[in-house]
């Protein structure tokens, strides 16, 4: 991306993800002032997980994981097959970070958990399409 040429300081994560933008020809990845914006957001939160729809090629993500407070877990969602896949493989030494190749929906279950670990909901709360989602779409 032509904006991230006269950037500085950019985390080699994300130098990573800007390397698979350019091999896949990905023109939708955020701008270096919105990762900014969101690496300053992830460093704020102080336990839980975070949440992220729409994965692309990883650049949101890679801004977001390198700001992780210990004790902080990503999940990020991405429709197309090959770009969850590829970024699962950028973030497969990271284990804070998650990737479901899946849509929205599935982090609005009431079946999903963030951890690869069943959810605390009881699976007859649950119908079978959110069920076999929920056990199925994990990346990683």
């Amino acid at each position: 991306m032509t904006a991230y040429r006269a950037t500085s300081a950019i985390p080699p994560l994300v130098g990573r993800a800007l390397a698979l933008v350019a091999a896949a020809g990905f023109t939708a990845s955020c701008l270096p002032e919105v990762g900014r914006l969101l690496a300053t957001l992830a460093a704020g939160v102080r336990g839980g997980t975070i949440g992220e729809v729409g994965a692309g090629c990883g650049v949101g993500t890679a801004w977001l994981a390198s700001a992780l407070a210990p004790g902080v877990a990503l999940v990020t969602v991405e429709r197309d097959p090959a770009r969850a896949a590829t970024v699962a493989a950028l973030f497969a030494a990271y284990p804070a970070v998650r990737v479901l190749h899946d849509d929205w929906r599935t982090v609005r279950s009431p079946c999903f958990s963030p951890t690869p670990r069943r959810s605390a909901r009881s699976p007859k709360r649950c119908s079978a399409r959110w069920r076999s989602a929920a056990a199925s779409s994990s990346m990683t």
